[in-house]
């Protein structure tokens, strides 16, 4: 993890290294402390498969986002932790207490505010992302979901549990998958606070969520298709087929990866030094050693058993 803070910074430069500071991380601002001097602030960041989180602690200040022209538009969820929030977007006036959350984007105009001490988590991700699993998010920008009831202090609660362990620290392999059913649960929330027009994606990106569910719990069968998919989730091999032509990656795909992820995991931990590479491919549903050997290292850029040696050392 990556950490920031303005504490060993000279009182007159606190505020321009923060301002440095935020462009890089995400894009020029203008921060307008009460106090400049006394402006001590602290960031951590950390990535989790396509979201980059950032927990920031400030003291009262205003935000103005700065021009963006030269680069590519980044989706944002703010989520404060403590501290009201005051945040115009887009000409959307909205006021957000501790547990809410709510979605920008990196185009100005956009204010930040706060005239308490604030501390925040923040989600950055790219609109194609976020698209998977929130349909139209710019038609949601500016718009808080409330984090007193329902599923938008579940979806709360779960950034602020995958923070706390960010800090601690997870495994990679599992950083995609996490990612992924935290923005589920996270357009599950909009669909509940804001109308039924989000509903039907919601409903696929949860039809989608069970099915790789059934992946996770049945890689090591070599037999799992589409076919196998749809008979024990009572669907057709068509709608599978269908629900994952919205991912990056073919159904296909994704179990190929998952399964290497797993061997790559398997192969790496010593204490699965006494196990061939052939009884791990095997035992996680690869039914020939050289399709394995192939696709493994078409993804690490290396034989299985260079990485083993790799891991090791």
């Amino acid at each position: 993890m990556r950490s920031y803070t303005t504490k060993s910074v000279p009182p007159d430069a606190k505020v321009a290294y923060w301002n440095g500071l935020h462009s890089r991380l995400f894009q020029p601002v203008r921060i307008t402390p009460q106090d400049s001097h006394t402006f001590d602030a602290e960031a951590g960041t950390e990535t989790l498969g396509p979201i980059m989180f950032t927990r920031t602690s400030s003291p009262p200040a205003t935000i103005e986002l700065g021009e963006t022209r030269d680069l590519p538009v980044r989706f944002t969820l703010l989520l404060p932790l403590a501290g009201n929030l005051f945040v115009s977007h887009h000409g959307v006036d909205s006021e957000l207490e501790a547990g809410d959350f709510i979605l920008l984007d990196t185009r100005p105009p956009s204010r930040l505010s706060f005239t308490r001490p604030n501390q925040s988590i923040i989600l950055s991700l790219s609109p194609a992302e976020l698209s998977l699993h929130l349909p139209e998010p710019d038609r949601l920008k500016g718009i808080p979901v409330h984090g007193d009831g329902g599923m938008g202090r579940v979806a709360g609660e779960m950034i602020k549990c995958v923070w706390q362990e960010l800090v601690v620290g997870l495994p990679s392999e599992l950083g995609a998958t996490i990612a992924s059913n935290l923005l589920d649960v996270i357009a599950t929330a909009y669909a509940a606070e804001h109308g039924t027009d989000i509903h039907g994606a919601t409903r696929a990106n949860a039809r989608r969520l069970q099915i790789k569910r059934f992946i996770e719990g049945n890689l090591r069968n070599s037999r799992l298709s589409a076919k196998l998919i749809a008979k024990s989730l009572n669907m057709s091999s068509r709608y599978v087929r269908l629900l994952f032509a919205e991912e990056e990656e073919s159904l296909a795909s994704y179990v190929q990866r998952r399964r290497l992820e797993q061997c790559a995991a398997q192969i790496r931990k010593t204490s699965w030094t006494r196990t061939t590479i052939t009884d791990i491919a095997l035992s996680w549903g690869f039914g020939s050693m050289s399709h394995f050997a192939r696709v493994f290292r078409a993804r690490y850029g290396m034989t299985a058993r260079e990485y083993r040696r790799a891991s090791s050392v």
